[in-house]
């Protein structure tokens, strides 16, 4: 548990958390205005996402269940527990890498492919579950930037 001095510290840094965030949300948001060929053109292929959310289809960063979309937003696998991963992600092995390369077992190698990280799991959840998050979440799926904000 946390000792109420340590949550007491914590919860006096909170609003300058939060400014520090809206700060470089900002920030991301003006060099998206100042670049946004480059932007809507990095990195973008098709490809699918997986990540974890909770009960309510929120970000989920520690606990929740894996969810899996393909590259036009449509949920392939929803609620799989993480102890069930290789039930339904396989790992190909390339002779040019060191790298494993997983992928969704139903659609195969290399049509199975898919990201995770930041992006992933923004494109796999319904929300944050946070007023603020929430705001730019749906600001994010609104814009429609590229393929990769499905």
């Amino acid at each position: 548990t946390l000792a109420p001095d340590k949550r007491d510290e914590i919860l006096r840094q909170v609003d300058d958390i939060i400014a520090d965030c809206q700060f470089a949300i900002d920030l991301v948001k003006d060099y998206y205005a100042q670049h946004s060929g480059e932007a809507t053109s990095f990195a973008n292929f098709a490809t699918g996402y997986l990540g974890l959310v909770d009960d309510d289809g929120n970000v989920e960063y520690y606990d929740g269940k894996l969810r899996l979309k393909d590259s036009q937003g449509i949920t392939l696998e929803d609620n799989v527990a993480p102890e069930n991963y290789l039930s339904i992600v396989e790992e190909k092995v390339e002779d040019w890498s060191y790298l494993k390369f997983p992928y969704y077992k139903r659609l195969g190698y290399p049509a199975g492919m898919y990201r995770v990280g930041p992006l992933g799991r923004l494109n796999v959840a319904d929300g944050c579950d946070t007023p603020l998050a929430d705001e730019e979440f749906h600001n994010f799926k609104k814009a429609k930037l590229t393929s990769v904000n499905r």
